[in-house]
């Protein structure tokens, strides 16, 4: 039984991941040195006996309560994720699961892993699928994202500005100078639009020659028309390609804006369009707007 015991107890010391025991309030019973790594506790803190576990990760919405409770209720497992923050203002993922211990209810086991390189790969993942690759801007499923998480912010206290520009001879310059010229255009384009907007503004490219802007926080109508015109006249200016080949292009925009931002992005993109097409019929290089506002 000693032997049994010694042997469990290298284990427990030696694993990698952390390893603990918690009381039926949450608190640390029993724990190994990986649980105090994980946790990125510094020596001192290291008597930790009948800490709140939910404190030291920091978790601040109740959920390892709840997964206490369930497991004391009867349920044989429960597991989640947890961001911890330091106080250097960094951050790390921890998986956790608890397990009920046969024929126990006032005492539960648990194991803890960082995930934190997974979830980075994650996020990273996520981030590239919602960019678009040749210019970094946003693609359609991440402006998609993009305006509804700041649809959810607004209550009608600012304007939310929706502008759609379509470039004006991009065709010619891809069917002349070819498509390695097109593409160096695009890019170039995306940077001037960029430094047209403010830090806050979304900016996606969403087809060809196609370019959506998220324009939120606005005043008044006026601010994006201002941005409507700067970006005409800053994508009007002349652009070197392909070591420095001067072309001109120009940009049709059209702009919704709207104070209450309640529909789908789809149909202010569907308006904004209309007001693109306006813009190219009265000689295009210029900006309309959608109306009723």
């Amino acid at each position: 039984h000693a032997a049994a015991e010694r042997k469990w107890r290298l284990i427990f010391d030696n694993a990698g991941s952390g390893l603990f025991t918690l009381d039926s309030g949450g608190g640390l019973v029993e724990w190994n040195p990986a649980l105090v790594r994980a946790l990125g506790l510094k020596d001192e803190e290291r008597g930790i006996s009948g800490a709140s576990l939910a404190a030291l990760l920091g978790d601040e919405g109740g959920r390892l309560e709840r997964m206490v409770a369930a497991i004391v209720e009867g349920d044989e497992v429960a597991s989640a994720d947890f961001e911890r923050r330091d106080l250097e203002g960094g951050s790390r993922w921890l998986h956790v699961v608890l397990n009920a211990i046969e024929g126990r209810r006032d005492l539960l086991q648990g194991i803890v892993n960082d995930i934190t390189e997974r979830k980075r790969a994650e996020d990273k993942a996520r981030a590239q699928a919602e960019r678009d690759a040749l210019t970094g801007l946003l693609n359609r499923r991440g402006l998609e994202r993009a305006y509804s998480s700041r649809r959810h912010e607004y209550a009608g206290t600012a304007g939310l500005g929706v502008l759609l520009v379509d470039l004006d001879g991009f065709k010619w310059v891809n069917d002349n100078h070819g498509h390695e010229a097109g593409d160096e255009l695009l890019q170039l384009v995306a940077r001037r639009i960029e430094g047209v907007v403010r830090r806050s503004d979304k900016v996606a490219r969403i087809g060809g020659d196609e370019f959506v802007l998220l324009l939120d926080d606005l005043k008044s109508m006026s601010m994006a028309r201002n941005i409507a015109a700067k970006l005409v006249d800053a994508i009007g200016q002349p652009f070197a390609v392909l070591d420095g080949r001067k072309v001109r292009i120009g940009a049709s925009v059209g702009v919704v804006f709207t104070q209450y931002p309640s529909g789908e992005l789809a149909e202010l993109l569907r308006r904004a369009d209309a007001a693109m097409y306006e813009a190219k019929k009265a000689g295009k290089s210029q900006y309309r707007f959608a109306f009723p506002v």
